[in-house]
């Protein structure tokens, strides 16, 4: 995580937090270029973690533009940290393409996660809860 993106965030979490304001749900979206360890840290800070729950990580992987580049150690520690894994873009590749995506996102030590296939990105909120 970049010091910019460390201060967003953080200046952020605090504006929300202020006075005692409710929060119900944040997303951080780091655009397939983030380790998504420092963004948990950011978020488990102390002067947070009485204020503001994580409740997952979500990695999502574009099974039509998935490539060997995409073995990278960044995208490692996505897979590896996620609570969840959206596949998407089922639509625009055939099943087998799908099986032999979500084997090798499988395959990847220490993926713990669930794997969801989507369409479009559209999954029912609940997944996500």
């Amino acid at each position: 995580i970049n010091d910019d993106l460390r201060s967003s965030l953080l200046g952020l979490l605090e504006e929300l937090t202020r006075e005692g304001r409710r929060i119900d749900r944040v997303f951080v979206e780091t655009t397939g270029v983030a380790d998504p360890g420092p963004v948990v840290t950011t978020i488990i800070l102390p002067e947070f973690s009485a204020r503001v729950h994580l409740d997952s990580v979500v990695t999502l992987v574009d099974a039509h533009a998935f490539n060997e580049t995409e073995e990278e150690a960044i995208f490692k520690k996505q897979l590896q940290e996620a609570d969840l894994i959206v596949l998407n873009k089922c639509d625009l590749v055939s099943q087998p393409t799908i099986e032999s995506l979500q084997e090798r996102i499988e395959s990847v030590p220490g993926v713990r996660a669930d794997i969801v296939k989507a369409t479009r990105g559209a999954l029912p909120p609940e997944t996500f809860f």
